[in-house]
């Protein structure tokens, strides 16, 4: 299956109900300068969405927050692929930016690398050990 290196509109997180719901009951990871809150639920309409968020306490000017949003938004478009596979499930992510300077693309690009694996880790047991308790699945 070819890998579609795309963002488009049904993956951005935009619904302020379902990102006061991601805050409230959400897990977080994280690896420095990148923290992701994430929150599973089961759906429908099945796939990842994803936000971006860059505080004003780390940078003043509203150009250096774009420029970091920009390099979270393409790192998440290349690496996207870590967080697919669940064919019932929603993932929700937040992706908060936590450093007072700007990372080069292939060092973030990395970080983000580490955080989805560690995510996609973390989903997969969460998962397995709800298998595991849940007696209706063995037959």
């Amino acid at each position: 299956m070819k890998q579609l290196f795309t963002y488009p509109k049904a993956d951005k997180l935009k619904s302020t109900k379902q990102i006061d719901a991601l805050f409230q009951s959400g897990k977080s990871q994280a690896i420095f300068p990148v923290r992701a809150v994430y929150r599973v639920e089961n759906s429908e309409n099945p796939g990842v969405q994803v936000a971006v968020t860059v505080g004003k306490k780390h940078f003043k000017r509203a150009v250096l927050r774009n420029r970091v949003k920009r390099l979270l938004r393409e790192c998440y478009r290349l690496e996207q692929h870590r967080l697919r596979g669940s064919e019932d499930r929603r993932l929700q992510v937040m992706l908060l930016y936590q450093s007072n300077e700007i990372l080069e693309f292939e060092k973030l690009r990395l970080v983000i690398c580490k955080l989805f694996d560690k995510l996609a880790q973390d989903m997969q047991q969460k998962s397995s050990e709800v298998g595991i308790e849940n007696p209706e699945n063995k037959a």
